[in-house]
């Protein structure tokens, strides 16, 4: 492409890439930036090779034990 880089357009080389992405990742409204950080978490739980922690489980694990259960 020539000319000025578009929002739409496919620019050669990674020259304003960085700017374009952070312009457009800030347009975000924050509830769309908290699913995207929350969907990263899990990504990165997994690539790590552990089950990723739901509310629920850490509810479950901190929960105390009854008493005469070990």
């Amino acid at each position: 492409m020539s000319g000025t880089p578009t929002e739409r357009g496919w620019d050669v080389g990674w020259e304003g890439h960085s700017l374009a992405q952070l312009r457009r990742l800030a347009r975000l409204p924050l509830w769309e930036k908290i699913a995207w950080l929350e969907e990263a978490q899990r990504l990165a739980g997994h690539l790590a090779g552990r089950r990723p922690a739901t509310p629920d489980a850490t509810r479950q694990r901190r929960a105390p034990r009854s008493p005469g259960r070990e």
